[in-house]
């Protein structure tokens, strides 16, 4: 679990510095409203890859793991910033 909080945090601190060129890019189909989403995947390490994707005008990332995942988003309302956090459990 720590593990992986570092590695998302290292995420926001690279992304806010500088674009993050992606390793791979996938497009979905059919999703979301019949729109095609491009998935990109930043990088593996340690079992965890790290993808984002473009929505409502900021970027989400997605972590997974082994035995599950993690994705991150930023909210913002007026001058205050927040990052949301939601895990899942694999099988």
């Amino acid at each position: 679990m720590r593990k992986i909080i570092i590695v998302l945090a290292s995420v926001f601190i690279l992304a806010s510095c500088s674009d993050m060129k992606p390793i791979e890019t996938r497009s979905t189909n059919n999703l979301n409203g019949g729109k095609v989403v491009t998935v990109d995947v930043l990088f593996d390490f340690d079992g965890i890859r790290m993808y984002r994707f473009y929505d409502d005008g900021h970027y989400v990332y997605f972590a997974k793991v082994l035995n599950g995942a993690r994705t991150t988003w930023q909210q913002s309302k007026g001058k205050t910033t927040r990052y949301v956090s939601v895990e899942t459990v694999g099988d």
